[in-house]
C-alpha cells in the first residue's frame, strides 16, 4: 500500500484507542498523532531508493551496494525486510518504552521511577506498536514483488503475504474508506459529551466494518497482481477503482492523486 494508506491506518487505529481510552482530549490527539507516525514509519526502509542515497548515506556509510540494489534486494536493511517484520515493531516499542519512561521521570512529571512513567505512557506505547502492525498487515495483500511479500518473521528467511489481491497505489478505495473511518472516529469523540460511557466503543464497531470492508473490497479484485506485467497491472488497478467508485468520484481521487508528489 502507499504511505497515505498508511498513515491513515495508524490513524484509524489509534481512534480506537484514543476512544476506549478515558483521557483529556489532548491526550486523544497525541495519541492519534502517534497512530499517524507509527502507521507510516515501516517505510523508511525505502530511503534507499531516494535518487541522492548513492551520493549521500550510502557514500558516508560506504554501502557495497547502490540504493536500488538495496531496496530491491534482500539485505536485512532493504525495503520489506527488517523494518517490515513484527521484531523490529516489538524493539522500536521497547525503545520507545525505556527512553518514554526516562523522559517522563527525569524531565516532565517527575515521577518517582521510571517504572511509573512507563504506566503512565502505555497507553501510548500500544497505540505505537498497533498502529505499525497496522503497516504490515496493510502490505500483505499487496504483490510479492522482487521480496515475495514482507519479512514478517524476521530473522527468518520466510518472506509473508505478497498475495497480489491489488497493485500496490492507486487503492482509492481504501484510501476513501479510512478516510471515513478516521473522520467519523474524531467526529464521534469530539461531539459525544455526556454520552461518552455509552458510546466508548462505537469507534472500535466503526473501525471492524471498516476492516470488514476493506477485506471484502480486496477479496474482489478480479485480477492477480502477480501475474501480469507493471503497466498493464497499473492500468487495470485504475480500470478496477473506476468501476468501483463510478465515473465521476474516480476522476477526483485522480486529480488529487496526479496533485501529490508521492505514488498514490
Amino acid at each position: 500500500m502507499d504511505i497515505l494508506i498508511h498513515t491513515l491506518s495508524g490513524t484509524a487505529t489509534a481512534t480506537v484507542i484514543a476512544g476506549l481510552h478515558p483521557c483529556r482530549p489532548s491526550q486523544k490527539t497525541k495519541i492519534v498523532l502517534i497512530g499517524a507516525f507509527a502507521g507510516a514509519l515501516p517505510d523508511l526502509d525505502a530511503v534507499s531508493l531516494w535518487s541522492g542515497f548513492d551520493r549521500t548515506i550510502g557514500n558516508f556509510l560506504g554501502l557495497a551496494h547502490s540504493g536500488r540494489e538495496i531496496y530491491f534486494g534482500k539485505l536485512w536493511y532493504s525495503h520489506h525486510v527488517f523494518m517490515h517484520s513484527l521484531l523490529c515493531d516489538f524493539l522500536f516499542t521497547l525503545l520507545a518504552v525505556f527512553i518514554g519512561g526516562w523522559m517522563y521521570c527525569k524531565w516532565i512529571k517527575r515521577a518517582p521511577d521510571i517504572w511509573s512513567g512507563i504506566r503512565y505512557l502505555s497507553v501510548y506505547f500500544l497505540t505505537f506498536f498497533l498502529a505499525y502492525f497496522s503497516h504490515l498487515m496493510g502490505d500483505l495483500p499487496t504483490p510479492g514483488g522482487s521480496w515475495g511479500g514482507i519479512n514478517l518473521w524476521f530473522p527468518s528467511e520466510e518472506f509473508t503475504g505478497g498475495w497480489g489481491y491489488t497493485w500496490w497505489w492507486n487503492n482509492y478505495d481504501i484510501f476513501l474508506l479510512l478516510s471515513g473511518c478516521t473522520l467519523l472516529n474524531i467526529v464521534v469523540m469530539i461531539s459525544w459529551g455526556k454520552w461518552e460511557r455509552q458510546l466508548k466503543y462505537l469507534p472500535a464497531w466503526i473501525y471492524m466494518l471498516t476492516i470488514g470492508l476493506i477485506c471484502f473490497q480486496l477479496y474482489q479484485r478480479p485480477v492477480n497482481f502477480n501475474e501480469t506485467g507493471t503497466g498493464s497491472k497499473e492500468k487495470r488497478s485504475l480500470e478496477i477503482q473506476e468501476e468501483i467508485l463510478g465515473p465521476e468520484l474516480y476522476h477526483l481521487m485522480r486529480r488529487f492523486d496526479e496533485a501529490l508528489p508521492v505514488y498514490f
